[in-house]
């Protein structure tokens, strides 16, 4: 009986080494690429020359702009039948210059 038990198991296969061929073709395809691309066929023959100045000329104003926040209430959008009781909550919040924030405020009767 014990024979027969064993002889009605799959026998399991190696894992291992599909896995260790897999990350090693994925490693040289790596190390290959990258050396196409800094020193091999796809390199190019001289490397751009860039001052400083360069990058100051072509770089956008970064500066910090005054900005206001007004939340909006949440609403409620029923998904298909009430009693399904499913729902969408939506929450948001604008962004706006200063100067307009009052006027959302008072126009959406926000508090």
């Amino acid at each position: 009986m014990e024979e027969d038990a064993t002889e009605d198991e799959p026998k399991k296969k190696g894992m291992l080494v599909p896995l260790v061929i897999g990350v090693l073709l994925a490693a040289g395809g790596g190390a290959g690429g990258f050396w196409a691309v800094t020193s091999g066929p796809l390199a190019s023959a001289e490397a751009p020359e860039t001052t400083g100045d360069d990058y100051e000329a072509d770089a956008p104003d970064l500066s910090p702009v005054d900005t206001a926040f007004v939340e909006l209430e949440t609403l409620v959008i029923t998904l298909g039948d009430e009693a399904a009781g499913r729902s969408l909550l939506f929450t948001a919040a604008l962004e706006v210059a200063p100067q307009y924030q009052e006027c959302l405020i008072q126009i959406h009767c926000i508090a």
